[in-house]
């Protein structure tokens, strides 16, 4: 068996009838890593068609945890917050959007599914989504470090022009059914539980977020 590992990226720009994604939702992806994602999982439909191989075309949506790296959005905000209780930066959350829509998973729960899907009987050269189904912004992030943090009042966001992306999908919520009719296990974690798990990590590796 081969785990072809793309990404939620692969959809782009996604129009609101077709929300939350499925796996036919047409694939327009937006940005380069996006476009080279989709030329991977094309790449695995031929092997597939061609040669036979037993392939998984997983399209994986967001999977936060421990050792994400800190230009990430996740890693980013709980290296703020760390960095305002240190004393090193003023009581203020810099963020390029509030209104990005993610799916975000916990990357223990994500591995685990992974290894599922490749012991179940998936369709080789199928696609299949790797999500939750729960929509959470940006600032519903923010709003969950800051309340664990107990920064909830005590700092102010704040929007930098230097992080908004010229090419951003503002909205990648996947629709998980057809991996649920595959596989028994649902996610154990929830979004605080990443949070969580992200400003420990964060504290024992303290790094300063990037100068803006």
């Amino acid at each position: 068996k081969i785990f072809v590992c793309g990404t939620a990226e692969e959809y782009g720009l996604a129009k609101k009838p077709w929300r939350p994604l499925k796996e036919d939702y047409p694939l327009n992806p937006n940005n380069p890593y996006g476009v080279t994602k989709l030329a991977q999982e094309y790449m695995g439909r031929v092997w597939h068609a061609s040669f036979g191989l037993n392939i998984l075309l997983a399209r994986p949506f967001a999977h936060e945890g421990p050792r994400r790296g800190k230009e990430f959005a996740t890693s980013d905000f709980a290296l703020q917050i760390l960095a305002i209780q240190r004393g090193l930066q003023k009581p203020i959350i810099n963020y390029g959007s509030l209104e990005t829509v993610r799916d975000y998973m916990h990357i223990k729960d994500m591995v685990r599914l992974y290894w599922d899907i490749l012991n179940s009987d998936f369709k080789s050269g199928e696609a299949y989504n790797i999500c939750t189904g729960k929509e959470t912004t940006i600032g519903e992030l923010i709003k969950t470090y800051l309340k664990i943090s107990g920064l909830e009042k005590k700092v102010k966001l704040e929007l930098n022009p230097k992080l908004v992306r010229p090419t951003q999908a503002s909205y990648l919520v996947g629709n998980p059914s057809k991996m649920n009719k595959l596989i028994k296990r649902r996610p154990k974690y929830a979004l605080k539980d990443i949070c969580k798990d992200m400003l420990k990590y964060w504290d024992e590796n303290f790094e300063m977020p990037p100068v803006r």
